[in-house]
């Protein structure tokens, strides 16, 4: 018998290609987090222990993900290169990925609530809308588990309409925290220059994390709205979960190289802003070099390198 002849037809729409390209683009993403994780780990050894515990949890979550996704696609390339069909049904690996990734969205969503509480000095109205949206999300993920992995006839009825909401939920509540962030680190600024500038840095930063994560849950969304005999949403479940891990990461790596470029930025300044505040706060600002104090009558009197305001008293640089 012919090589042809054990080739099986070509079919559209197989599951096999659109798979491999979602494993491989989430495996990248999970060596990125890797890396990311590692670097964390390194440079932010006193962090709050709460947050070391999350990140090591969603890193060996991710890790059983990949596991997962990799079941997947061997199992769709075994049975397609077999028969020719897509396996009926499914590998029990792919619904595991939606309970999987609603567990690390739940984490990620704890951690960035909690950083939300934060800045906005305890506020709960924000905190309370996160929680409803990410409990929904995290039910709806685990629902489409259950659905899938269940055996009766209501099961198929219902996990289509489920999957969608589950997509539905976690680009609604990934909007939802991009925007409190952006929000309460915009009315945090205080007209200085280099902090408004990282702010605006920190502020880009969330927009493009939130923009990442969600452009995932919409395309998975999308997908199974008009093309549910595809695999689309398949792969993005393979990214999705990583995703998220990189938006956490990035932000949290990000913060020592913006504590470095303030410290940088307010040097680079120098004294010259320092006086301009404090003149306008009433104090005498001097001039550590020359030792000359310009008070706020622009009169010049030779002093220490300090500053003073008659109603306080002297302020000392350190």
């Amino acid at each position: 018998m012919s090589a042809h002849a054990l080739t099986p037809p070509f079919t559209p729409h197989t599951p096999l290609g659109v798979m491999v390209v979602g494993l491989g683009v989430a495996a990248i993403f999970y060596g990125i987090t890797s890396l990311q994780t590692v670097h964390y780990f390194r440079r932010f050894q006193d962090d709050y222990p709460i947050v070391k515990f999350g990140v090591a949890v969603v890193w060996i979550l991710e890790t059983v993900n990949t596991c997962l996704a990799i079941h997947v696609v061997l199992h769709v390339m075994i049975v397609y290169r077999t028969t020719g069909l897509s396996p009926k049904p499914s590998p029990w690996s792919l619904p595991l990925q939606a309970a999987s990734n609603a567990t690390i969205a739940g984490i990620i969503y704890g951690l960035f609530s909690w950083r939300i509480w934060i800045l906005s000095e305890r506020n709960w109205i924000p905190i309370a809308v996160i929680a409803v949206a990410g409990s929904a999300q995290f039910v709806a993920g685990c629902a489409v588990t259950t659905l899938a992995l269940g055996n009766f006839p209501c099961c198929k009825t219902y996990l289509r309409p489920t999957v969608l909401v589950s997509f539905a939920l976690t680009a609604f509540t990934d909007v939802i925290i991009s925007a409190c962030l952006c929000y309460y680190l915009h009315v945090r600024k205080t007209g200085n220059a280099v902090s408004g500038s990282l702010l605006n840095r920190v502020i880009i930063l969330t927009i493009n994390n939130g923009i990442l994560s969600s452009a995932m849950a919409l395309t998975g969304c999308i997908a199974s709205l008009v093309a549910p005999r595809t695999s689309v949403s398949s792969a993005m479940c393979f990214i999705l979960g990583k995703a998220y891990f990189n938006t956490l990461l990035s932000t949290l790596n990000a913060r020592k190289n913006l504590r470095e470029k303030l410290r940088d930025g307010t040097d680079q300044i120098g004294l010259e802003t320092v006086r301009k505040q404090l003149k306008e706060m009433g104090y005498s600002c001097c001039d550590s070099k020359s030792g000359d104090c310009y008070v706020h009558n622009n009169s010049s009197v030779k002093s220490s390198p300090e500053c003073a305001r008659p109603d306080i008293g002297e302020l000392h640089f350190k």
